[in-house]
This record gives C-alpha cells, structure tokens and sequence, in this order.
C-alpha cells in the first residue's frame, strides 16, 4: 500500500493536475481533486501561489466522503 501512495505522491509532485476535479459538484467547486489508490479515494488541492500540493483526506471508498467534507 506504501509503494501505491508513494507513486502517487512521484505523479502529484510532476504533475499536480494529472488527475479530475471531485466529480460531485460542492466538492469540485471546493477545489479537491481526486485520485484513487487501491480502495480509498485521495483527496487533495493545488495551490499554485505556493507550488503545494496538500493531501486533505484519505478514505475508504466505502465511506461517504462527500459528507465528510461538509
């Protein structure tokens, strides 16, 4: 699991944009990107002012994250 994060992080610091807005509307509007690593979804911004990348939330892809964010 360890290894899928890490690729994941290689990918976000290349290219922060490589994956969509959240596909629920509140959420996408909110900023959050989304990636999937296995069985839980990655939650995270792009602030460009900063060159940043901040991994908000990690979830299981069971749970109703759309609600969390709320």
């Amino acid at each position: 699991m360890l290894d899928a994060y890490e690729k994941l992080v290689g990918i976000l610091e290349r290219t922060p944009f490589a994956f969509p807005l959240a596909v629920d509307s509140v959420v996408g509007s909110l900023g959050y990107r989304w990636a999937r690593v296995r069985s839980y979804i990655v939650l995270y911004t792009v602030n460009e002012a900063d060159e940043m990348i901040v991994i908000e939330r990690v979830e299981h892809e069971s749970r109703n994250w759309r609600v969390l964010l709320g």
